[in-house]
């Protein structure tokens, strides 16, 4: 029982656990866009895999939240994480129901790394446009 009441006081887990949510379609993303590299690969080595991609891509969103939120709570964090794990979610089944139907109505297949690109591609964008905004409200603060 201890367990259970320990990982809804640890913030931190609380975060990670949100980002692990998106493992799964990481992985079933492997097996249907990359199914050599599926075949290949050791299952840990997938599972790592599909962690960081993860972890990496709600960081990014999280960080983009975090510039464009004005407030400066600590609580407030889990939140924007558990928002942008969300975000992330959907994002990543819209573009991998947008690929398969292109595989499947016009024979158009796209490797991985091109998904994986078009994937990041998006949350780099969003964070650099967080940036500027984050600077213009910055520079025009004094």
């Amino acid at each position: 029982m201890s367990y259970i009441k320990d990982f809804f006081e640890n913030e931190p887990l609380k975060a990670i656990s949100f980002s692990i949510l998106l493992m799964p379609f990481w992985y079933f993303s492997i097996f249907l866009l990359n199914h050599e590299l599926y075949k290949k690969l050791d299952a840990t080595l997938l599972i790592v895999m599909c962690f960081v991609i993860s972890v990496s891509s709600c960081i990014i969103l999280s960080v983009a939240y975090r510039l464009d939120d004005d407030k400066d709570d600590p609580k407030d964090i889990i939140t924007i994480i558990g928002i942008s794990s969300l975000v992330l979610w959907a994002w990543k089944i819209i573009l991998l129901f947008v690929v398969y139907s292109f595989y499947f109505l016009f024979q158009m297949h796209m490797y991985l790394y091109w998904y994986i690109t078009i994937y990041f591609a998006l949350l780099v964008l969003f964070l650099i446009i967080s940036f500027l905004k984050n600077y213009k409200k910055q520079k025009f603060k004094y």
